[in-house]
């Protein structure tokens, strides 16, 4: 009996090509795009997980109370003391930053820039896959490196590297002690090297001030967190020196570090989970706008089988033998889909990898579960859009069926305009959500930044002989006239500024502020608006150690009232002594800059002090001029090559990097329009099944008013009518509901456009739907005017 059920789903299926084509298309998105979520998610989700200790591992964090600003950033000697102090803390693990190197080995040279520094812990406290090598011991000793496999291949291709060594800069000689395997767990510490922490042999790793670290803490089974956070105050009471950062105004925090990818707000991050939701939510949508433009066609197709099932109960057919056709048939369509998907999911799962930017796979027998979850799915779908018609036509006296009065389906598709409304709702949203996207990124383009990004050229002097003579170097590059100015700093636009707390007059605690070191040349190279006071000078030897420039934001944040009196105060940043002990280095304010946006447009405006301390600085912004960027760039790459030898030349346009940062809002936006665009064609589906559905009931109705001299245009009329009033009721709930949930996302944004100022995006998304909507009630209109009259009343 089953064997037939299929055979008649089977010609069903082939009897009405286009409807099942409809059908089968529709079923093929909503469970394709389910896969593809589910497996992004499971990527999304799985982060920090595999680390053997993640359940008692956490991130030391500063809390500023004043702010409520939460900080990673750590001093070296915290983590050791706390150890040190506390038993309950079982490991720790401190990572710093391996500055942009020259790698050399037998001839090959590249500038690596993915390095970390970590204690030989590392690989204790968290999970890595190594290819070669020992993790036990892999960074026990100074100088000791382990690779990415990438990394290992560039060098040595598919040769063991464990033993040998890199040339580094200028002749630090590093032993490759491990090379990790490809395939490694996703991760929030990524890396393409990791040399042991006490590589680099600076003063910062003991000093109590300079926070240039990380810090992780992997606590005893069973510590009590909060008891132990609660503890840290009288910890840093009793090992802060006197002259180093006070402690008032700061609370501690153990962020867990399997949130961290997912939850934490560190810098005034914004919560990865924020956009894997989205991406989750425009994927369910999809999946929504398939399954029920499935339901709309199948019942509104359903009708049309009144005279079938007539004959099968006048001839004897039970009510469970028809309700058991009809959800065979549905999990035909359904199964069929569902085969399609499994078989060509992969072919769509590079461009989806691509456009979250996660490499993601997807296998039968690794992601059986996945497979399984929406087979069930497909059970349920089936079950559901089968059982409606199923059980509203067995219902029906045989007589009503055979007669075409419909019984309780003639005209009641209240049901099915409900669902054409689901499709048209999420349809307007997605257009709205894209396009408010769309102006976000617009608005963070064109905002003025405080300094002129356009043809800035960066050039990272990464401990080449430059170092030495970078000034006599700037000057060389000034002599091209497609070269307007160069400037130099210790730290990049768009992230990079040091933390640090400076002493001003009139306070009695330091401020929390962040740090730039630059030369004379870099205001005007940026273009940096001056509100008082002057910048630096090259002819003032005291304006390198004891001048200061402050920002708008600094002046506000410590109570002066106005930039002229900002000018002369006294100011001062924390210092090393030759003993090693702590003081503060006295300087004063000589200038106040405009606020500038140092730092991407997710970030509140922070207070910034700009020292003139030249050694410091090692990174070139070279302004072009905008008619010779061409010539200007050949220029500095052929200075290089001169003073460098062979040495690589890395560059890139700050404008270019400052877009990066936009990159996650950016996938935003394409997915959004992508499904935008697929929910508006599945609802086009849906609005197809409704129309075709009303199209046949009222045929004899058409024709009739055909006789009678009616034009298309009332005839169009007469159908559009109904759907106009729901696309209209749509709109009505999409766009508020739409609005309120973009303003809580442009509220991530510390500077971000006003919705109230964009109403015209939600007025053109319904017109759009609107528009889309009628072209296809048109298409049905045609379809009955040309239709011959006679063939739908010769019975009457």
């Amino acid at each position: 009996m089953l064997k037939n059920y299929f055979l008649i789903a089977n010609r069903n299926m082939w009897r009405e090509k286009t409807y099942s084509l409809l059908n089968i298309t529709g079923l093929y998105v909503g469970f394709l795009c389910l896969i593809l979520t589910v497996v992004y998610l499971d990527r999304q989700f799985g982060y920090d997980s595999h680390h053997p200790y993640v359940e008692d591992t956490y991130r030391f964090l500063l809390v500023d109370s004043e702010s409520g600003n939460r900080g990673a950033s750590s001093a070296g000697p915290w983590a050791p003391k706390m150890a040190q102090d506390f038993a309950e803390i079982a490991d720790y693990v401190r990572i710093g930053g391996f500055s942009t190197s020259i790698f050399r080995y037998k001839g090959q040279q590249f500038y690596e820039t993915g390095g970390i520094l970590a204690d030989p812990s590392l690989f204790r406290v968290f999970g890595y896959n190594f290819k070669w090598g020992d993790a036990k011991t892999a960074l026990d000793e100074p100088f000791n490196i382990v690779l990415s496999e990438a990394m290992a291949a560039k060098y040595f291709g598919t040769e063991n590297p464990v033993g040998e060594v890199f040339q580094v800069n200028d002749g630090e000689q590093y032993k490759i002690t491990g090379v990790l395997s490809e395939e490694q767990l996703p991760t929030h510490i990524n890396f393409e090297f990791v040399a042991s922490f006490d590589s680099h042999q600076d003063d910062f790793r003991y000093d109590w001030v300079i926070q240039n670290y990380t810090s992780y803490i992997q606590l005893k089974p069973g510590t009590d967190v909060d008891a132990l956070e609660a503890k840290l105050v009288d910890f840093f009471k009793r090992n802060t020196p006197e002259t180093g950062v006070s402690i008032d105004g700061r609370a501690y925090d153990f962020e867990p570090v399997k949130d961290i990818y997912l939850y934490s707000n560190v810098n005034d991050r914004v919560p990865t989970i924020k956009r894997v939701t989205t991406f989750a939510l425009i994927g369910l949508f999809i999946l929504i706008i398939a399954l029920v433009n499935y339901v709309n066609l199948v019942t509104a197709r359903s009708t049309k089988r009144l005279k079938e099932v007539g004959v099968r109960k006048a001839i004897g057919a039970k009510r469970k033998q028809l309700t058991i056709q009809f959800l065979t048939e549905s999990f035909y369509f359904c199964l069929l889909a569902f085969v399609a998907v499994l078989i060509s999911v992969n072919l769509f799962l590079p461009a989806y990898s691509e456009l979250v930017n996660e490499e993601l796979s997807f296998g039968l027998s690794t992601d059986y579960q996945l497979v399984l979850l929406t087979l069930i799915l497909t059970g349920i779908v089936g079950t559901l859009s089968g059982l409606y018609p199923a059980a509203a036509l067995s219902a029906i006296k045989p007589t009503n069926l055979m007669n075409q009065t419909g019984g309780k389906l003639n005209g009641r598709n209240v049901f099915r305009r409900v669902l054409t409304g689901l499709q048209f709702f999420i349809s307007i949203a997605l257009i709205i959500a894209t396009a408010i996207v769309n102006r976000q990124l617009d608005f963070m383009s064109e905002k003025d930044l405080g300094f002129d990004k356009e043809q800035i050229m960066v050039v990272a002097l990464n401990n080449t002989s430059i170092m030495a003579n970078k000034d006599a170097f700037a000057d060389r590059l000034e002599q091209s006239p497609y070269v307007k100015s160069v400037g130099l700093s210790g730290q990049s636009i768009g992230g990079g500024d040091w933390g640090m707390p400076f002493r001003y007059e009139g306070g009695d605690e330091p401020q929390s502020s962040r740090f730039m070191a630059v030369d004379a040349a870099f205001g005007e190279t940026l273009g940096l608006e001056f509100v008082a006071g002057r910048n630096f000078s090259e002819e003032l030897t005291t304006d390198v150690d004891n001048s200061y420039i402050i920002n708008e934001t600094f002046m506000k944040r410590v109570g002066w009232t106005s930039a002229t009196e900002a000018v002369g105060k006294d100011i001062g940043m924390p210092s090393r002594n030759a003993d090693g002990s702590n003081s503060w280095t006295a300087g004063t304010v000589i200038g106040v800059v405009k606020d500038f946006h140092y730092r991407d447009l997710r970030t509140n405006m922070l207070p910034l002090v700009i020292s003139n301390r030249l050694r410091w600085t090692d990174i070139l912004f070279i302004k072009l001029e905008a008619n010779g960027v061409t010539e200007g760039m050949a220029h500095v790459s052929d200075t290089w090559k001169e003073v460098e030898g062979q040495t690589p030349f890395n560059y890139y346009f700050l404008d270019d990097r400052l877009d990066r940062f936009y990159e996650p809002e950016v996938r935003l936006s394409k997915t959004a329009s992508i499904y935008g665009s697929i929910a508006i064609l599945l609802a086009c589906f849906g609005l197809f099944s409704l129309s075709t559905f009303m199209a046949e009931q009222k045929m004899k109705e058409v024709s009739i008013r055909k006789v009678l001299g009616a034009s298309i245009a009332q005839i169009f009329l007469m159908f559009s009518k109904s759907f106009v009033w729901i696309v209209l009721i749509a709109s009505v709930i999409a766009i508020p509901a739409t609005l309120y949930l973009l303003n809580g996302w442009l509220n991530d944004f510390a500077y971000s456009l006003s919705i109230g100022k964009h109403l015209d995006i939600p007025v053109l998304a319904a017109l759009i739907t609107l528009v889309v909507a009628l072209l296809t009630i048109a298409y049905q209109s045609l379809r009955l005017s040309k239709a011959n009259p006679v063939k739908f009343l010769r019975s009457e």
